[in-house]
């Protein structure tokens, strides 16, 4: 498997570190998971996203942006998360392109 050269745009989940998310990779936006812990590092998998799922991505991206990123009222919080999470982002049946480490 090839490793890339990747730029995290934003993540959609992190526990002490990304979980998940969007990365630019030669142009390309595509999608990243966590896979294991490698030497210190995370080794992300990238997978590629077709247009329709992209446009799905950056929708909840802004969303997230305009109704949570710096909120202090949980009920807008919760009512993100609600609509969020029958969202399926699961991409793994999708083109995989390589992979990428992350520095823990």
């Amino acid at each position: 498997m090839k490793q890339l050269k990747a730029e995290i745009l934003w993540e959609t989940d992190y526990y002490d570190g990304p979980v998940s998310g969007v990365v630019e990779v030669k142009s390309q936006w595509c999608w990243f998971v966590y896979v294991t812990d490698q030497n210190n590092y995370r080794k992300m998998y990238v997978y590629a996203l077709t247009k329709d799922q992209l446009i799905n991505e950056c929708y909840w991206h802004k969303r997230f942006e305009l109704e949570v990123n710096d909120e202090v009222d949980l009920s807008v919080t919760k009512k993100f998360y609600e609509d969020y999470e029958p969202f399926n982002n699961d991409y793994e049946n999708n083109k995989l392109l390589g992979y990428f480490l992350w520095p823990q």
